[in-house]
């Protein structure tokens, strides 16, 4: 009898130990992570000023306003001017509304819910913690779902830290700022939900729960709603007798609301340059079958190469559990196929493009690896893990690079850039920060100011902020970055164009030309590191 007493307590001691581990271990990662984040937010560009200023504006005002929304959709149709139309412009701004309402464009109804918190906190303050929190919130939902689905406590931290170390968590989390990036615990807490639903009677609760979470994933954007929808039916037709008839029918309906409610909120959007709308999406579906295919030109390919190789050291685990990979890989296409909005492979980790896919690669990850780990044993399969850990921590991730391998790659790892921001003085993101702040001591608050995405966090509160060359005719100071190859008449690099070399010349010179024609000094700026601030003479 003692000897089973002394068995329990043995028993509770490793699961109290455990619990502890586990709780210190993801409170820890937040604290340092948020550390720095809280500390490095005027380092954040265009977009996360979107998510501050709707945050802050919502309480202020009962609407998402955003100066940095209404700087982009300005400035968008410029991007792709040809050199002597683009020189006819008169770049005129600060008059009329400043300002644009975000739901015009995404439906990020989601963001009432922090709201409150932007009464008592800064709304950068908040907008960082949502960021951080969605990542390690993913990262803790994985531990659960895994333990959930028998997975050792031994076997578990491997697989945690396979996602830790991959470029869609550890590159992600020091990126940009988006509603999005909600979508990665709610999506995995969606799949989990609908899931578990299978080869059980009809459950109140797991429904209630379930249909709360597509309430929120569905308010995160109109994007994440299309996707909850597909999962929801695709899980149902993959699965279809594994669900019990009600259940079943409740789900397709929640399924087909999600889509309907994704094609309706879509057609409310304003039509603008950045065709962030229902005609974008028709045109790269009829795009697929009337051209080459993106991924089959030799410069954009290695894109979806290293897309897939990346994801591919995930998805090697969902290969044991094929039904879920199959709906993974379909939420994926589109990021394969199309070079468009919603497409990964357009850009780097880093982008919110990332974050509607992944949780369902991950899922299908997490139960690939549990049957795994029950085939052959938890040592095993942590040794499968930690060789697609090592593997990853010594790829070279960035699209641009292709494939291959470096000795520094370790050093984008999300916690390795904390605890080198913390430690190290001299650390990179210390010194920009260093050039923000003298730009913001230099251009006086309520001055107009036209000026690259990068300076908008940090100078949005208290002037007025366009994204240049928009503005130059009326405002008070620009702000530019000198030119790598200067040239007679091409200082600066100024403003964007994507109609080629040529024409982006032509531009930059015109730019120079309409700067010294509207008064701006441009051969004696304000040097900030490598920002050139221009003030009329």
């Amino acid at each position: 009898m003692s000897e089973v007493r002394t068995s329990e307590i043995g028993r509770d001691l490793r699961k109290w130990f455990s619990a502890m581990f586990t709780f210190v271990f993801f409170s820890l990662l937040f604290l340092v992570l948020y550390e720095k984040e809280s500390e490095v937010v005027d380092l954040r560009d265009i977009d996360s000023t979107m998510v501050v200023e709707a945050l802050g504006n919502i309480v202020n005002r009962g609407y998402p306003y955003s100066m940095a929304n209404k700087a982009v959709r300005d400035a968008v149709p410029t991007f792709w001017k040809q050199g002597h139309e683009f020189c006819t412009e008169n770049f005129e701004s600060f008059g009329g509304k400043l300002e644009k309402n975000i739901f015009n464009n995404h439906s990020y109804y989601i963001a009432y819910l922090f709201t409150p918190l932007t009464v008592f906190i800064d709304s950068k303050l908040v907008a960082s913690g949502i960021h951080v929190g969605a990542f390690v919130a993913f990262l803790f939902i994985t531990f659960f779902v895994a333990r959930r689905f028998g997975v050792s406590s031994f076997a578990v931290w491997p697989l945690v830290c396979l996602i830790l170390v991959h470029p869609n968590w550890s590159e992600g989390i020091q990126g940009q700022y988006y509603f999005d990036r909600l979508f990665l615990p709610l999506g995995l807490l969606l799949a989990y939900f609908a899931f578990v639903l299978r080869d059980k009677p009809f459950n109140k609760r797991g429904l209630l729960l379930l249909c709360i979470v597509v309430f929120l994933t569905c308010s995160i954007m109109e994007r994440a709603a299309l996707i909850t929808g597909f999962f929801l039916v695709s899980i149902i037709c993959v699965y279809w007798n594994a669900y019990e008839p009600l259940t079943r029918k409740i789900m397709l309906f929640v399924g087909v609301f999600s889509l309907v409610y994704a094609a309706l909120i879509t057609l409310s959007f304003e039509s603008d340059a950045m065709k962030s709308n229902q005609g974008k999406y028709i045109d790269v579906i009829y795009d697929l079958f009337t051209t080459r295919p993106y991924f089959m030109n030799p410069a954009l390919g290695v894109h979806a190469g290293v897309f897939l190789v990346i994801n591919g050291l995930l998805a090697i685990f969902a290969l044991w559990s094929p039904r879920l990979l199959l709906i993974a890989f379909f939420i994926m296409l589109p990021n394969i196929l199309i070079w468009a909005p919603g497409a990964a492979t357009k850009s780097v980790w880093v982008t919110h493009y990332h974050s509607l896919y992944f949780p369902f690669l991950t899922f299908s990850a997490i139960h690939g690896y549990s049957i795994i780990s029950k085939s052959i044993g938890g040592r095993r399969v942590a040794m499968l893990a930690a060789s697609s850990i090592a593997i990853l921590l010594a790829c070279t991730q960035p699209y641009a690079q292709g494939f291959g391998l470096s000795v520094a790659a370790y050093k984008r790892n999300a916690v390795y850039a904390a605890l080198n921001y913390r430690i190290i003085p001299e650390n990179p993101s210390k010194v920009f920060l260093s050039y923000r702040r003298q730009i913001e001591s230099y251009i006086p608050a309520g001055s107009k100011v036209a000026g690259p995405e990068s300076v908008f966090m940090s100078l949005h509160k208290d002037r007025i902020m366009t994204f240049f060359p928009i503005g130059i005719s009326n405002a008070d100071y620009v702000i530019l970055t000198p030119h790598p190859e200067p040239k007679k008449g091409r200082i600066y690099s100024a403003g964007i164009n994507f109609l080629g070399i040529e024409e982006n010349d032509i531009m930059e010179r015109c730019l120079q030309y309409r700067l010294e024609e509207q008064g701006f000094d441009i051969e004696n700026p304000f040097e900030v590191g490598y920002y050139r601030i221009l003030s009329r003479k």
